[in-house]
């Protein structure tokens, strides 16, 4: 069931307690000064990437994994290699009771997340939650208010915003004179069981975002398909920027494709943005990224011979992952001055998920965001 206002303002009221509470007894805002010392909350399949990415971080550290059964936390410490440096807990909570523990992953369901979040955040522990974030926007602004008023930070997984390509991109898209989209187009699918639902383009979502500079998104619509059971999973998507409506992501989302992870981003100048592989690299040690400039003369010779340049920029030696977890460490470390920047991206898009989902029921009408439910940071950190 979705959250409702009064129970958002209980589970804030909650952590500010818990926060306020941990600086009576000295507690508050405990940062190692050398790494963050993390745990993993559930021995989930998802979780194993990242808990090699924290143990090749510098500036994390894989302490502890908890699980409702030891002996599962036991093999899959035992599978991935780890050893005595990693500790096995049974019993989530036991994990949050942890004084050598600073922060918590979270890849559990994301039915589960709000509950943990908050839980979390009570007790101290800074949160990177899997995405999505949660199963609503209520839901998201709850947990981004809870860890605000802890004082904990809060970030989602989403680890290809993080790689040294995406920066690279976003840089361009900072250049309003030149590069600045205006529309972008996108596709994220794979052959599977799981409900185009429970994620909602959230990828392709994130980047138009980011190309779009965080701008308010105002409608969207979506048409979707689904299977025997009503449950949709494959979705095609529209949604609008700005008051004018000038700037489009359109996104294709399906479990009923095999992968396809491409991107386009275009300019009104006639430069474009492309990459094949923009949510998981083919390689780690290279991956590349298209940029094309066509002129106004766009084509010679009877329409026979395009003119442009085309430029394929690689990228060397970079795992999204790894500097996933630095990035988070550095937002550990700001504390009180710690960047909404994330917040309002992971409200943003759930937003949209909403909007689209909403689009989706009706049939595919166009559904208004209203700024209203962008609000974000209402209230200060304790």
């Amino acid at each position: 069931m979705p959250i409702t206002q009064e129970e958002a303002d209980e589970l804030v009221r909650a952590a500010r307690a818990a926060n306020a509470s941990r600086q009576l007894n000295g507690m508050a805002d405990f940062v190692s000064p050398l790494v963050v010392r993390v745990g993993i909350v559930g021995a989930a399949s998802i979780a194993k990437k990242n808990a090699r990415a924290i143990r090749r971080s510098e500036r994390c550290s894989l302490v502890a994994v908890a699980s409702r059964s030891l002996a599962k936390a036991e093999a899959w410490v035992a599978e991935l290699g780890f050893g005595a440096s990693c500790r096995c807990v049974e019993g989530y909570e036991h994990l949050l009771a942890a004084a050598d523990v600073d922060a918590v992953y979270v890849p559990l369901p994301t039915s589960l997340h709000l509950d943990f979040v908050v839980k979390t955040a009570a007790a101290g522990k800074h949160v990177l939650v899997e995405k999505p974030v949660g199963r609503t926007a209520a839901e998201v602004r709850a947990m981004v208010d809870a860890c605000r008023a802890a004082g904990v930070a809060l970030l989602d997984g989403t680890m290809f915003v993080h790689h040294a390509r995406f920066e690279q991109m976003d840089r361009l898209f900072a250049d309003e004179q030149f590069w600045a989209p205006t529309r972008v187009s996108s596709a994220f699918t794979f052959w599977g069981d799981e409900a185009a639902r429970a994620r909602v383009g959230w990828y392709c979502i994130r980047y138009g975002l980011a190309a779009f500079r965080h701008e308010r998104p105002t409608a969207a619509r979506a048409v979707a398909r689904a299977d025997r059971e009503g449950v949709p999973t494959d979705m095609d998507v529209e949604v609008h920027f700005g008051e004018d409506g000038r700037r489009v992501l359109t996104f294709h989302c399906s479990f009923r494709h095999h992968l396809r992870q491409w991107v386009e981003a275009c300019s009104a100048t006639g430069r474009r943005v492309t990459c094949d592989d923009f949510v998981i690299p083919r390689r780690e040690e290279r991956c590349e990224y298209r940029i094309e400039e066509i002129p106004d003369e766009q084509m010679s010779e009877y329409d026979t011979i395009v003119r442009g340049c085309v430029t394929d920029v690689p990228v060397l030696n970079c795992c999204q992952e790894v500097r996933m977890w630095d990035a988070f460490a550095a937002l550990v470390a700001q504390g009180k001055n710690r960047t909404d920047h994330y917040d309002r991206a992971m409200l943003l898009a759930h937003a949209i998920m909403d909007a689209a989902m909403a689009s989706a029921r009706s049939g595919g009408s166009v559904v208004a965001i209203p700024a209203a439910t962008l609000r974000y940071a209402m209230r200060p950190a304790a």
